[in-house]
């Protein structure tokens, strides 16, 4: 039986809600959807600045992570929400394309929304299984503040 999105996310997300508080329930996305070359979809996680895509995981194009996994990206950075949104666009667009994974490293200068932030390392934060198949959420950190 398949699960719905709704249902595969409120099992995704348990994990950040222990951490962060509730997932809000209003999408960030844009009129022209990820897919057809528009922005991520995400949302806000608790009050603060955290920030957690909200369609990679079921994207099929997407490459399993180095771990395996199908997932998310999760933001803590220090960026304005439609910053937050370009940069996670950019590196959900690099999950189509590369096997990302837990400690990995990439250069994001060219498409870093701050000069501050040049290198950004991935950290899982938290997988599960949900109908069988693996699924996790991947913290975008700034490499050298780590």
């Amino acid at each position: 039986m398949k699960m719905s999105a709704h249902a595969h996310y409120a099992s995704l997300f348990a994990g950040l809600e222990r951490d962060f508080g509730p997932v809000s329930t209003e999408t960030l996305t844009g009129i022209i959807g990820f897919s057809a070359g528009g922005p991520v979809s995400m949302c806000r996680v608790g009050t603060g600045q955290v920030f957690v895509t909200c369609e990679l995981s079921l994207t099929p194009e997407q490459k399993l992570s180095a771990q395996d996994l199908r997932y998310e990206l999760l933001s803590r950075l220090p960026l304005s929400e439609p910053d937050t949104q370009d940069f996670l666009t950019s590196i959900g667009s690099l999950s189509l394309d590369a096997r990302l994974g837990d400690r990995h490293t990439v250069d994001v200068s060219a498409v870093s929304p701050s000069s501050d932030i040049r290198k950004i390392r991935l950290k899982l934060h938290t997988s599960c299984e949900i109908n069988g198949s693996r699924y996790g959420i991947y913290e975008v950190c700034d490499a050298d503040a780590i």
